[in-house]
């Protein structure tokens, strides 16, 4: 397999890139919004934070996997540290007794970051002029 920079050129990088910026939509969907209806919507980070320890630790490790999206998606070093953040504020937070609970359904970590990496992912290959 040829590891060189040519091979990360033209449109298999910018496939690579697009498709983390799906699988992260698609993640950040089931996480922060996919139950509830209309401004009550919610994901299983807040049901799964409602599981003392156990919920907050595993919604946490869902979030890593946006790291690594992120770097299939190659952002820069200070937006992934962006995305640290986010998800260091859900964990912390959220590990709170009740406060936490009730942050875990209005704070979406993984929305943001999934925010993050498609917007650097648009910036690096615009769509082409109508």
């Amino acid at each position: 397999m040829n590891t060189d920079d040519s091979s990360l050129a033209g449109p298999d990088r910018e496939a690579r890139c697009r498709k983390a910026v799906e699988r992260a939509d698609r993640l950040a969907r089931v996480m922060d919004y996919q139950l509830g209806k209309g401004p009550f919507r919610f994901g299983l980070d807040a049901v799964l934070g409602l599981i003392p320890g156990v919920g907050d630790v595993t919604t946490g490790a869902v979030g890593l996997y946006f790291l690594k999206l992120a770097r299939d998606a190659e952002l820069p070093k200070h937006k992934m540290a962006g995305m640290v953040g986010n998800l260091a504020i859900d964990t912390a937070l959220g590990a709170i007794p009740l406060v936490g609970d009730l942050f875990d359904f209005g704070f979406r970590a993984h929305q943001r970051n999934a925010k993050v990496i498609r917007r650097h992912v648009d910036s690096q290959f615009p769509p082409p002029p109508a």
